[in-house]
């Protein structure tokens, strides 16, 4: 779960939903409300979070950003 709101530009990135869509390299769809503003601070972010998450070192992880 996610401690912290992120923002852009004092506008709210709301995050609705992420699914895995492929597996060599791990592959996750991100649904948000406003993909242009998921920049690499925001997916390194959920990067972090995955990784704190599941063993997930030396694996490399791709995100694809998507509107809802």
């Amino acid at each position: 779960s996610l401690k912290r709101p992120l923002y852009h530009n004092k506008n709210l990135l709301v995050f609705y939903s992420a699914h895995q869509v492929d597996t060599a390299p791990i592959t996750i769809v991100l649904h948000v409300n406003h993909p242009l503003w998921f920049g690499e601070s925001q997916l390194s972010y959920y990067e972090k979070v995955l990784r704190k998450k599941y063993d997930l070192r030396g694996v490399p992880i791709k995100f694809i950003v998507r509107s809802r």
